[in-house]
Formats: C-alpha cells, sequence, structure tokens
C-alpha cells in the first residue's frame, strides 16, 4: 500500500474527529499509524481498509492501546 495514500487517508479520517480541522501529526506520529494500519491488514486481510484506518485514528486520539 502505497505511503502518500495512507497519509491522505488517515488525514480524511481524522477530520472527522477533529471536527473538520487537519490535525498536523508528526512524521513519527504519520509512520507509526500506517506501520499499524499495515500490521492489522495483514492481520485482518479481510477487513476493509478504511475501518482499519478508523480503528487506528480512534485508538490514536484517544490513546487507547491496541
Amino acid at each position: 500500500m502505497d505511503h502518500t495514500f495512507l497519509a491522505k487517508l488517515i488525514a480524511q479520517v481524522s477530520k472527522s474527529y477533529t471536527h473538520g480541522e487537519t490535525l498536523p501529526l508528526t512524521n513519527e506520529e504519520e509512520q507509526q499509524l500506517i506501520h499499524t494500519i499495515r500490521e492489522q491488514q495483514r492481520a485482518e486481510p479481510t477487513s476493509d481498509l478504511i475501518d482499519i484506518i478508523h480503528d487506528v485514528v480512534y485508538r490514536f486520539f484517544t490513546d487507547q492501546p491496541d
């Protein structure tokens, strides 16, 4: 999965948790989110990508462990 594509999806999904505002992520935070998304995709290959991204971003915002 392309890094830029995942970064754009993360930005779109994060807007749903910040009332439409873009949340600036550090490069490290973005890398960690993408890594987590890719791991979850491998663990759950039948899950929809957008659902995985929503789950990962939600846990990031609420500071919940995986």
